[in-house]
């Protein structure tokens, strides 16, 4: 595949808990005077065995699109959980998502979250490896097990970040 276009698949096995797949694709183009990148993503996680943490039967999708125009970074991106349990996950490793922020992983059982994202790269001063990035989340429609109620979470994130 060329440099613009990437795809990849992961599988993760939990010997008697649970499968995972992931597929993702990611292509960017050059769109004006800087660079459009849409990244999608797909989970489907399911029950294994002896099923040692219940079932499980949980698919994930996942779209964001990006737009880049020299130091500044736009995005904006959709996801939603089908299933009746969250995305499944080991302890301690977050979710490959755009949605594993600092407090919540947006991954409730059908919960749908919408984002935006802003981070401005202070190369443009100087200053590189410095990063500032401003995120908002929104997620709904969440049900829990034995709880009518709908579910709602909200996020929001202001990191500053250096690379060495």
């Amino acid at each position: 595949m060329s440099p613009d276009v990437q795809a990849s698949y992961y599988f993760t096995q939990l010997k008697d808990t649970y499968d995972q797949h992931y597929l993702g694709g990611k292509v960017t183009k050059s769109f004006g005077k800087g660079k459009f990148t849409s990244d999608l993503r797909y989970f489907n996680s399911y029950d294994l065995g002896q099923a040692l943490v219940g079932s499980i039967s949980n698919q994930m999708y996942t779209s964001s699109f990006s737009y880049q125009l020299k130091h500044h970074l736009f995005n904006v991106g959709y996801q939603k959980v089908d299933g009746s349990e969250a995305l499944p996950y080991l302890k301690g490793a977050g979710p490959y998502t755009p949605t594993t922020v600092m407090v919540s992983y947006f991954s409730l059982p059908h919960e749908s979250t919408w984002w935006l994202r802003y981070d401005y790269n202070f190369a443009g001063l100087g200053l590189p490896g410095l990063v500032l990035s401003n995120k908002y989340l929104h997620g709904f429609n969440a049900r829990i097990a034995g709880n009518s109620a709908e579910k709602k979470e909200w996020e929001g994130d202001t990191e500053l970040a250096y690379t060495m």
